[in-house]
C-alpha cells in the first residue's frame, strides 16, 4: 500500500529521535489492523480511494505525530500570568516616555510639527516595542525551559502575603523605587545648584533661567522630604493618616514646583560650535513653548495623584474609626 507507506514516512518525519521508529511501527500495526477489519467486512480488498479515506480520518501526519509527543509550551500556564503582567509593565515603561517625547513637541510647537519626521519616530517606537516583547518573552521562555517555575513557587510563606483589601499596606518594592527616584532627583537638583545656571552636554552649553537656583533648592527640599517618607515606609510598611497626609503634601509640592518651572521659561540659552545664534534662539523658544504646553498635563496628573492620596486618607480615617 503505497499511500500507507507515504503516510507513515510523513508521520516519522515529525517525530524526533530514535523513538520515532517504534511509534511508527506501532501506528503501522494499528492502521493495518483497521484496514484488514474493513476489508473483511466488505469481503474484498480495499481500493486506493478507500485506503486514502481511512488515512484521512486519522488526520494530517503532523497532527498524528503531535499526539505522541509530550505537551510543550513556550511559556507554560504557571508562568503565563506573571509573564503577561511583566510584559504589560515593560511595554508601558518603554513606550510611554517615547510617546510623550514624540507627541509633546508635535502638540505644542509648530516648528517641530513642520520639521518632524513622524515615520522615523514611529519606527523607533515600534522597534522599542518589538525589543521589549522579545526580551521579556525570551527571558520567560528560558525560565520555562530550565524548569525555574517550580523552584520560584516552592519557597513562599503565607504570612508574607498582603492582607486582602488592607488600605494600610505599603509595598516595600514601591518604597524602594520611590527612594531611588527621590535620591536621583535630589542629586540632579544639587548638581543644578552647583552649576549655577548652566551645564555642558558634550560640546553643547545650556544656560538655564536665572530663577533655576531657587527652584533647585525647593526641589531639593521636596526630594529630601520624599526620601525621608520613603525611608519611613520602607522601615514600617504601614500607612497611617499622618504619613498619608505627608505624602499628599510632598506630591502636591512637587507638582506645584513642576508647574512653576514650566511656566517660568526654564531655558535661557543654548550655544555650540557651528550653531548659528538665530537657530539657537529658535531652539530655546521651542523648548520653552513645549514646557509651557506641558502645564495642563502636569496639573491633570497632579490632580489625579492628589485625589488618590485624599481617598487613601479617607479610607485610613474610616479604618481608625471602625477600630475605635
Amino acid at each position: 500500500m503505497e499511500a500507507l507507506d507515504r503516510y507513515l514516512q510523513a508521520v516519522e518525519f515529525w517525530l524526533p529521535g530514535a523513538g520515532g521508529k517504534d511509534i511508527v511501527a506501532e501506528l503501522s500495526e494499528d492502521i493495518r489492523a483497521e484496514l484488514d477489519d474493513r476489508a473483511a467486512t466488505l469481503g474484498r480488498a480495499l481500493s486506493d480511494d478507500e485506503v486514502r479515506e481511512v488515512l484521512a480520518r486519522r488526520g494530517h501526519p503532523l497532527v498524528v505525530a503531535e499526539r505522541f509527543l509530550p505537551p510543550r509550551h513556550l511559556i507554560g500556564p504557571t508562568l503565563f500570568p506573571l509573564y503577561r503582567m511583566v510584559l504589560r509593565g515593560a511595554l508601558l515603561f518603554c513606550l510611554l516616555p517615547l510617546l510623550m517625547a514624540w507627541l509633546g513637541p508635535l502638540a505644542f510647537d509648530p516648528a517641530a510639527r513642520a520639521a518632524a519626521d513622524g515615520l522615523r519616530h514611529l519606527e523607533g517606537i515600534w522597534l522599542t516595542a518589538v525589543y521589549a516583547f522579545a526580551f521579556v518573552t525570551v527571558a520567560f521562555a528560558l525560565l520555562e525551559r530550565f524548569g525555574a517555575s517550580p523552584r520560584l513557587l516552592a519557597s513562599w510563606d503565607p504570612t508574607r502575603l498582603p492582607a486582602p483589601g488592607d488600605p494600610s499596606h505599603i509595598s516595600r518594592a514601591a518604597s524602594v523605587l520611590e527612594l531611588a527616584v527621590y535620591v536621583a532627583a535630589g542629586l540632579f537638583f544639587v548638581a543644578v545648584v552647583r552649576s549655577r545656571v548652566g551645564f555642558e552636554l558634550g560640546t553643547l552649553h545650556v544656560t538655564l533661567a536665572p530663577a533655576w537656583p531657587a527652584f533647585a533648592w525647593a526641589f531639593g527640599l521636596a526630594s529630601l522630604a520624599g526620601v525621608l517618607l520613603a525611608g519611613a515606609n520602607l522601615y514600617r510598611p504601614v500607612w497611617t493618616a499622618p504619613k498619608a497626609l505627608a505624602r499628599l503634601v510632598v506630591d502636591g509640592l512637587g507638582f506645584a514646583l513642576c508647574v512653576l518651572v514650566c511656566r517660568a521659561r526654564p531655558l535661557a540659552g543654548i550655544s555650540a560650535p557651528g550653531l548659528p545664534p538665530e537657530r539657537a534662539a529658535e531652539l530655546v523658544a521651542g523648548v520653552n513653548r513645549v514646557a509651557a504646553g506641558l502645564v495642563p498635563g502636569v496639573i491633570a496628573v497632579g490632580c489625579v495623584v492628589a485625589l488618590f492620596s485624599a481617598y487613601r486618607i479617607v479610607r485610613l480615617l474610616r479604618k481608625e474609626r471602625a477600630a475605635a
